[in-house]
């Protein structure tokens, strides 16, 4: 069953974020979505993602978080309307993407590989709601852990953008 979810270690430091105030973050997105994955990393935040044969994938928050945070308010988009949409993890070493189809009340996700890994199974089926629900949870997760570990990047124009792009009901 797919899953995707921030956790923490069990003993975090509050913050993995340097001395730094709002001057000292970058003010394009990309940069500050960068920081934001290596603060969270720092801070001993782990990336979990699963599904299809492989209950945990080789993913991590440093790399693969920012992947998934440039590609979410599209994903939030998508399964809010709801539409078909996919999530590409096109990091080397993990190369999977996972497109979702919409119908009726559930999504069916398939998984493709550009690895010598093979998805088994190669489809899941979704409750449309069921997966909604887990996206908006990681959303608000990133959300969170973001203002508490790294707190400058959090109240950057960049950020609270990207964090405002999500339909309303998504956001804490």
């Amino acid at each position: 069953m797919l899953t995707i979810r921030l956790d923490q270690q069990s003993s975090p430091r509050r913050s993995g974020e340097p001395e730094n105030s709002i001057e000292d973050v970058p003010d394009d997105l990309t940069s500050v979505l960068y920081e934001i994955s290596a603060c969270l990393a720092a801070a001993g935040v782990t990336l979990e993602v699963g599904g299809f044969g492989e209950r945990r994938w080789p993913v991590d928050v440093e790399t693969d978080l920012l992947t998934l945070l440039e590609q979410w308010p599209d994903v939030m988009n998508a399964v809010t309307a709801p539409t078909d949409f996919s999530i590409d993890f096109y990091e080397q070493g993990i190369q999977r993407r996972i497109d979702f189809h919409h119908t009726g009340d559930h999504f069916v996700a398939r998984c493709t590989s550009s690895t010598s890994w093979v998805p088994n199974p190669r489809e899941e089926t979704i409750q449309a709601e069921d997966l909604r629900a887990m996206l908006t949870a990681f959303t608000q997760d990133v959300v969170a852990k973001t203002r508490t570990h790294c707190p400058a990047h959090a109240a950057s124009p960049c950020f609270q953008e990207w964090a405002r792009s999500f339909p309303q009901d998504h956001r804490r």
